[in-house]
């Protein structure tokens, strides 16, 4: 989920998708499998996590080093369970603990695996955009450290009186090593 525009409702939670196409609005998706969208419970990663084993102590328990293997930790049991992580190369690797661990992991997002077969539920991918909320704060950063050309340009044109940020190099090279979903193949 990449910034807003200014007349969007922000939104924190993580984008859902399933075969690359956003969910439940689009009506192309019905699918026998799937409860009505308000009946599929909501439940945290972190309530989720826990209840496979995975410890997440807080970052200021760790050293540098165990944060590192933690944080290896976490990403592989989010690929596990399609979901992927983006936008993180302007934080190191404890500031992304922090952020997944104290904030990202405790926002409420749909369960489907708890309500789909497990065939069914590995076509879903969840995306855990670090800058998705559409906050001022993190349209700067990802203008910083991620837009194109063309989308710097569009955002400039919708509205010509913000400030654009230089463009900078993220200070770390993460994302280009993260999981990425399986997409079906385009017919």
């Amino acid at each position: 989920m990449k910034p807003k525009y200014p007349e969007e409702p922000r939104d924190s939670a993580p984008a859902v998708h399933r075969n690359g196409q956003d969910t439940p609005e689009s009506p192309s998706l019905s699918d026998d499998f799937l409860p009505p969208w308000d009946q599929i419970p909501d439940r945290t990663l972190y309530e989720r996590m826990a209840a496979d084993g995975v410890e997440l102590p807080l970052a200021v328990e760790l050293e540098d080093a165990a944060v590192a293997r933690k944080l290896q930790e976490i990403i592989a049991w989010l690929a596990e369970h399609n979901t992927y992580l983006e936008c993180t190369d302007h934080l190191s690797d404890r500031e992304l603990y922090v952020v997944l661990v104290e904030e990202t992991f405790h926002e409420l997002m749909k369960d489907l695996e708890s309500v789909l077969p497990r065939e069914e539920a590995a076509k879903w991918i969840h995306h855990l955009d670090i800058l998705g909320s559409g906050s001022d704060e993190d349209t700067v950063l990802y203008f910083r450290f991620y837009a194109n050309d063309r989308e710097r340009r569009d955002w400039q044109e919708l509205d010509p009186d913000y400030e654009m940020p230089p463009r900078e190099k993220p200070p770390y090279d993460r994302d280009r090593h993260l999981p990425q979903p399986k997409l079906p193949a385009r017919r």
